[in-house]
C-alpha cells in the first residue's frame, strides 16, 4: 500500500510499504480521508516524543472497515475513529474517559496513523468504542473533522459553555474556528476571536465566525464588562497569563492549546483568579463519546464544517498538505484518498 511514512522532522515520504494485517480483535479501514491535524505539522517540523520513527501519522480518519473478527465491528461499515486509547482497567478508562489514562496510546503516535490506504484498527481501541458510525451521504472531507470537533466539544463541556454566554477565543485557526462554530451551536450570545495574523482575521469574517479583533486591548469593553468564557486555542505562552483578565467574575477559562515541552513556568494572574473566582481548567483530547456527540452535530446540520475544509490533497501531496498547514493558510487541509 501507500503511505506518508515519517523517519524524522522534516522527513516525510509517500511510500510502499506493507499493508498491516488485521489485528486479533480489532479492524482494518480502507481509508477515505484524512485531515491534517496542527499536532501533525509540529511532528513533521520538529518531532514529537511519543513518537518512534519510522511512524505513519494522522488521525483525523474516515474509512470503511474492510476486515475484522469482532462481532464489535461489520466489515462494510463506514467509521470515524477516536484515536486515544486508554488501558482499559483504570478508573479514567472505567469512566469513559481514555483521553485522561495515565496510560494513553495515540494511533498516528504510537500506532501507525491514517496517511495510508489503509488502517490497522488496535483491539483495545474497537473495545472501548473507538469506532464511530458514519452515514454514507456525509462527505469524507467532513466526515475527517469529527475528531478535532471532539476534542473541542471537551474542552466547552469542561468550562460548561452554553446559551448566553459571552465567549472569547484567542486564535482563528482551525481549532478556534471549531470552537467559534461549537461556541454558537451551544448557545453563545457572543463569539469574540482575537487573532494577530491580517489572513486568519478577513478568513474568519468570511466565515462569520464572530467579531474578529487584531489584539485583547478592546476585549472588555466589547464583552461589557468581561466576558463568561475564555478559550486560549493558539500555542502562545503569554496568553495563558492574559486571558483570565478578559473574563467577568465568576468567569470560565479554558487553556485549551498546549505549551512545547520547554515551557515549564507559565505565569498566571493568581490573585484576579482568587478574587474574581474564576474557574480553570485544561483540556487534552476527547473520548469515544465526544466523538460521537460531535459527528452527530455535524450530520444532522447543527454545525456546519464544509466551509471550513479549504484544501483537499492527495495522497501523494501529503508533504504539501502539511506544510500548508503549518504555513497557517486556509483552515481545514485534507488528504484525500478515495
Amino acid at each position: 500500500m501507500r503511505a506518508a511514512v515519517y523517519t524524522g522532522p522534516e522527513q516525510l515520504a509517500v511510500l510502499d510499504v506493507a499493508t498491516p494485517a488485521c489485528p486479533a480483535g480489532g479492524a482494518l479501514l480502507a481509508v477515505e480521508a484524512c485531515a491534517v491535524c496542527g499536532t501533525d505539522a509540529r511532528i513533521y517540523r520538529s518531532g514529537n516524543r511519543g513518537i518512534t520513527p519510522p511512524r505513519i501519522i494522522g488521525h483525523e480518519v474516515v474509512g470503511r472497515i474492510i476486515a475484522t473478527d469482532t462481532a464489535a465491528a461489520a466489515v462494510g461499515q463506514r467509521v470515524t475513529v477516536a484515536p486515544a486509547v486508554g488501558c482499559g482497567a483504570c478508573r479514567q478508562c472505567a469512566a469513559g474517559r481514555p483521553n485522561r489514562c495515565a496510560d494513553l496510546r495515540t494511533i498516528g503516535y504510537q500506532w501507525d496513523g491514517a496517511f495510508a490506504e489503509v488502517l490497522a484498527i488496535p483491539a483495545e481501541a474497537v473495545r472501548q468504542g473507538s469506532l464511530c458510525p458514519v452515514p454514507d451521504a456525509l462527505p469524507a472531507e467532513q466526515a475527517c473533522l469529527a475528531e478535532p470537533l471532539a476534542c473541542c466539544l471537551n474542552g466547552q463541556e469542561l468550562v460548561a459553555s452554553g446559551p448566553g454566554d459571552r465567549v472569547v477565543i484567542a486564535g482563528a485557526g482551525p481549532i478556534g474556528s471549531l470552537h467559534a462554530r461549537l461556541a454558537w451551536s451551544r448557545g453563545a450570545s457572543q463569539v469574540i476571536l482575537i487573532e494577530t495574523s491580517a489572513e486568519r482575521r478577513a478568513q474568519a469574517e468570511r466565515l462569520g465566525l464572530g467579531t474578529v479583533v487584531a489584539d485583547d486591548s478592546g476585549v472588555r469593553d466589547l464583552t461589557e464588562g468581561g466576558a463568561d468564557v475564555a478559550i486560549v486555542a493558539a500555542s502562545v505562552p503569554a496568553l495563558y497569563g492574559a486571558a483570565p483578565r478578559w473574563l467577568a467574575k465568576g468567569g470560565r477559562l479554558s487553556l485549551f492549546a498546549g505549551l512545547p515541552p520547554s515551557e515549564t513556568l507559565t505565569p498566571l494572574p493568581a490573585n484576579q483568579i482568587h478574587y474574581d473566582e474564576i474557574t480553570v481548567v485544561g483540556a487534552h483530547g476527547s473520548s469515544p463519546a465526544h466523538n460521537r456527540t460531535a459527528l452527530a452535530l455535524i450530520v444532522d446540520g447543527r454545525l456546519s464544517v464544509a466551509d471550513l475544509v479549504t484544501s483537499i490533497f492527495p495522497l501523494e501531496a501529503c508533504v504539501e498538505a502539511i506544510r500548508t498547514t503549518l504555513a497557517g493558510q486556509g483552515v481545514k487541509n485534507v488528504v484525500s484518498l478515495a
